[in-house]
């Protein structure tokens, strides 16, 4: 079936490093603290908060709590400007745009999206973009997937989507949407020109 729909995930393939991998790196750097617990933390403790549920302020308190550090929600506001698209993917967004319907889907919070809101002009680049603090839902949730169908006004086959997290891939999969695991700007180039959308 002829594909009517790219959908792109932020960080991760839009913004290759993440502004939360930056964060715990610097966390596990600066308090010796291994990466794999500041990120099983984050992972056990975020859902309000990339859900919208939570203030930012309240989620970080209780995360550095959690991790016995002394840091503060002041300290961690200058990482949500951290990272940097990459250009040429989001270029071939613009470009996809014209003959495509093009779908940013980002798990993020508040603080985090409106600084990509902010800096990158998404209107230009995304027909539509779903941020999880803002809809209430968050992947791999089947009701984000069916929520991006229901706005792209396409069907799963119809759709093609990119994301870095193989647990988000698998349940777009189950849903028929052509989901692929992103590696790498050349190789979602090459997945688009295999199936002649670029």
């Amino acid at each position: 079936m002829k594909i009517k729909c790219v959908i792109l995930d932020w960080g991760g393939v839009c913004d290759p490093k993440s502004a939360i991998d930056i964060l715990l790196d610097y966390i596990s750097k600066k308090y010796k603290i291994p990466l794999k617990n500041a990120k099983e933390i984050w992972d056990a403790h975020n859902m309000d908060y990339l859900l919208g549920k939570e203030e930012g302020k309240i989620f970080w308190k209780r995360y550095f709590k959690e991790l016995g550090i002394p840091m503060t929600y002041r300290d961690v506001k200058k990482f949500f400007r951290e990272g940097g698209a990459d250009q040429r993917i989001l270029n071939i967004a613009k470009a996809l745009k014209e003959k495509y319907t093009t779908i940013l889907l980002s798990d993020n919070f508040k603080e985090r999206t409106d600084f990509i809101k902010k800096r990158y002009n998404l209107k230009e680049i995304f027909d539509i973009c779903i941020f999880s603090n803002e809809v209430g839902l968050k992947k791999p949730q089947r009701e984000i997937f069916e929520l991006v169908l229901k706005k792209a006004k396409c069907l799963p086959q119809e759709c093609i989507y990119f994301d870095d997290l193989q647990k988000n891939v698998e349940e777009a999969n189950k849903l028929g949407i052509v989901a692929i695991k992103f590696i790498s700007y050349e190789k979602l180039k090459e997945e688009l020109e295999l199936r002649r959308v670029l």
